[in-house]
């Protein structure tokens, strides 16, 4: 539904979350719109009929970088970078925030690069914020899909190949 041709992706299980590596011929825009409000629905639908113990909610980050696939998986500082930013503590606050399933982090390259010029992404939902997490310290951007909207965070500035991270 989303548009993007998924027998050329990567995908691995990473325990509580999925790492998802788009083809390099897929536009890093349909990741972003249509893809995220697709998942935000059908969490929605999910969270609707479960019970409170049976509640998903998700962070998601979006990168661009090259990667190396070993035996082992994927690996390579785009991975990592976009790790970082999933564990932003200001994305964790995001998701804090009442009646809220999904939040997305974009790094600082998604957003000059794809964000700003696709029209239809509405760059001005998106909450810029400092990333620093282990030794990584990025500006991104949030926001909450709900057809996007700027998150209400206490603290949005304080220190604290396309990669998609889904974790729960």
């Amino acid at each position: 539904m989303a548009g993007l041709c998924w027998t050329e992706a990567i995908r691995e299980d990473r325990g509580d979350g999925v790492l998802l590596i788009a083809s390099s011929n897929e536009p890093p825009a349909l990741l972003i719109d249509p893809l995220l409000e697709l998942i935000r629905a059908r969490l929605q639908r999910h969270n609707k009929l479960a019970s409170a113990a049976g509640r998903i909610r998700l962070r998601v980050a979006l990168h661009l970088g090259s990667v190396v696939c070993d035996d082992h998986g994927v690996i390579g500082t785009a991975v990592n970078h976009m790790f970082r930013l999933l564990d932003a503590p200001q994305l964790r606050e995001a998701l804090d925030e009442p009646n809220v399933d999904l939040a997305f982090i974009a790094s600082q390259q998604i957003y000059e690069s794809v964000i700003r010029t696709h029209g239809s992404l509405t760059p001005d939902n998106y909450l810029p914020v400092e990333c620093q997490v282990k030794e990584t310290v990025a500006p991104a951007w949030i926001t909450i899909p709900v057809r996007y909207r700027r998150p209400r965070l206490t603290r949005p500035h304080a220190s604290i190949t396309s990669l998609v991270s889904l974790e729960g």
